[in-house]
């Protein structure tokens, strides 16, 4: 039987993984068959994996989305999936979809982990600067997401893309809440700089019904690449710079209490590293051990 988990879970769990099944689908088919691509291996590192299975949904999580997606190609992949609730990783590391040699579970600080990335990477004789994949992150709330451990880790691996489930109104509610400590906390307009992609798609959030007040928290998904592709209308996924985009950034961005503009936009252009992650430097989700040494992962040995 599937283990419980009870955090991050509703209706609207299942219009999130097949949002991630629609960006994934569409990366893996133009690594596999763009003539350029086509003989790299498809690197995945999801850095909120859970257990694999959403219990109250009653469907797959994001690491089964990539796998199941993944099986539909002919492409050699490296997928990687960590945690900092060890039950949860333990529970996805037994599934018969992790029994694989390029699947492997991690239980640690996904802050750590980003940065062993590049070392994985060169672990299968690939070079970083030139890997194509992607990394998820999922958390349940935003500051769980490691973003100064990303920009470090992107500066080398330009090639992944990133792909980011974003709670709009947890982020606008903490900068809101804690002026002097959160004010930081990076905006999606931001993100470009913090994370160094150059295009990026937005979807539209969930309308609030009454079966689901989950959707109330505003939940997008953001994607990010350096390599330009077509919007998902089908799906909600917008270029964040066309109209659609913009209206559903200002949305998404910005509440009555907000300055139109962040107020550290002018000082942020002045300078290499962005503000907001240098005053959020341990924003990871905080296990407090360094994930390459805390688990093995199927057929897997470290590098070390």
């Amino acid at each position: 039987m599937a283990r419980k988990m009870t955090q991050g879970q509703s209706v609207a769990t299942m219009r999130k993984e097949s949002g991630f099944a629609s960006v994934l689908d569409v990366n893996l088919k133009i690594t596999t068959y763009l003539p350029s691509l086509k003989h790299y291996r498809y690197f995945h590192f999801d850095l909120h994996s859970g257990s694999g299975w959403n219990t109250e949904a009653d469907c797959i999580g994001s690491p089964l989305v990539f796998l199941e997606t993944a099986n539909k190609y002919d492409k050699d992949i490296a997928a990687f999936f960590v945690d900092n609730d060890k039950d949860a990783i333990k529970y996805l590391s037994t599934r018969p979809e992790l029994q694989r040699k390029d699947a492997f579970c991690f239980a640690g600080d996904n802050a750590d982990f980003v940065t062993a990335i590049p070392y994985l990477i060169r672990h299968f004789n690939d070079n970083p600067e030139y890997a194509v994949g992607s990394i998820i992150c999922d958390p349940n709330g935003i500051i769980t997401i490691p973003f100064a451990a990303l920009h470090e880790t992107l500066k080398v691996c330009r090639r992944l893309d990133v792909i980011i489930n974003w709670n709009s109104v947890a982020v606008k509610r903490t900068r809101n809440a804690c002026p002097s400590k959160h004010a930081c906390l990076p905006r999606i307009e931001c993100l470009r700089k913090v994370l160094q992609k150059d295009y990026w798609l937005i979807r539209e959030p969930a309308e609030r019904t009454l079966f689901d007040p989950a959707d109330a928290w505003q939940w997008s998904i953001l994607v990010g690449r350096n390599m330009k592709a077509n919007d998902y209308r089908k799906a909600g996924f917008h270029d964040i710079n066309s109209p659609m985009g913009k209206s559903i950034l200002s949305k998404l961005d910005n509440c009555k209490e907000d300055d139109i503009e962040c107020p550290l936009s002018r000082v942020c252009e002045r300078l290499p590293l962005p503000p907001c992650i240098q005053s959020n430097t341990g924003n990871g989700n905080g296990a407090g051990e360094v994930a390459m040494r805390t688990m093995r992962a199927t057929g897997y040995r470290s590098p070390s």
